[in-house]
């Protein structure tokens, strides 16, 4: 039996399995990806006090690092439900069933798909979502990148190491990214294509180009690449917190209140998936209130 389980090893996560050991908790981090969550696919951080400009990876295994040294449980094992048990809950994956009292959810969100023609098709053939990762292997090559946010700017900037020409595809006239990435994407040599939607991918074995409309004239125009990096938001991995009774906003990101305390008694959220501000260091700090709530509401168990 478990004092507390989180479920997802992103940031949020595992600063809530330091915590959690802290307070000596018997505690456990699930985590179906790398640990890190999608910290470990960022470009650069420079935003994380005590850090300054840091790679995304290097930041994530540091956490993680410091989870391991701080006596932190951590399994990579899928989640597939959540269930109520006897007043406490059940876990159970792929591997395996675990019982717990209480539950940090801090699952994050996941990768946003544009819903067009091609692109099931043609991921992992040409389309993906990290650039850190798939970049090299376009060296040499032509490469689209997909987003008008920080990442989408940085995935751009950060591709022109290695292909010979990069696009930058955005639906406005105007970047909602942070005036950093603004400024390293005006020093960079990439093709702005600006007022432009994807409307389908199209390809052979892999994909060879994406056809675009201008959102003014509606004309269309098929742009040749080899590669292309989707970064158009991200969804709210929920699904497992809905399905346990957990109350989710219109939005689907999980509720929480100032104790990132849910709905439901001993299920508390942090991190992306409450929708606040997604910045790593706001889901550490959720982190941390999540644990130590978790540790209030095991505690206040024992004295019953």
């Amino acid at each position: 039996m478990y004092d507390v389980i989180i479920v997802g090893g992103g940031p949020a996560g595992l600063t809530a399995g330091i915590f959690a050991c802290k307070r000596k908790l018997n505690s456990l981090v699930l985590e179906s990806g790398e640990f890190g969550g999608q910290l470990f696919t960022a470009f650069w951080v420079e935003n994380f006090p005590g850090f300054g400009r840091v790679e995304g990876k290097e930041l994530a295994k540091k956490i993680a690092e410091h989870a391991k040294k701080a006596g932190v449980e951590m399994k990579k094992e899928e989640v597939h439900s959540i269930e109520r048990k006897d007043g406490n809950f059940l876990v159970k994956t792929h591997d395996g069933e675990y019982e717990t009292k209480s539950v940090v959810i801090a699952t994050g969100a996941k990768c946003r798909n544009l819903g067009i023609c091609g692109e099931n098709e043609y991921l992992g053939k040409g389309i993906s979502f990290s650039a850190s990762c798939d970049a090299p292997n376009f060296k040499g090559k032509k490469v689209a990148v997909i987003g008008g946010g920080d990442s989408a700017l940085k995935a751009a900037v950060y591709s022109t190491q290695f292909a010979s020409e990069v696009y930058l595809i955005h639906r406005r006239s105007e970047f909602k990214a942070e005036e950093a990435a603004q400024a390293e994407l005006k020093k960079s040599s990439v093709k702005l294509m600006l007022n432009m939607v994807p409307k389908e991918f199209r390809g052979d074995s892999s994909i060879r180009s994406v056809v675009l409309e201008d959102v003014n004239t509606k004309q269309t125009t098929e742009l040749r690449v080899d590669g292309v990096f989707l970064y158009v938001g991200n969804t709210p991995a929920s699904s497992l917190a809905a399905k346990l009774g957990v109350e989710i906003d219109e939005r689907c990101f999980i509720k929480v209140d100032r104790n990132q305390g849910t709905n439901v008694p001993g299920v508390f959220a942090a991190g992306d998936i409450t929708g606040e501000v997604l910045q790593a260091i706001v889901a550490c700090g959720e982190g941390a209130v999540a644990a130590s709530k978790a540790y209030e509401y095991v505690k206040s168990l024992e004295r019953t």
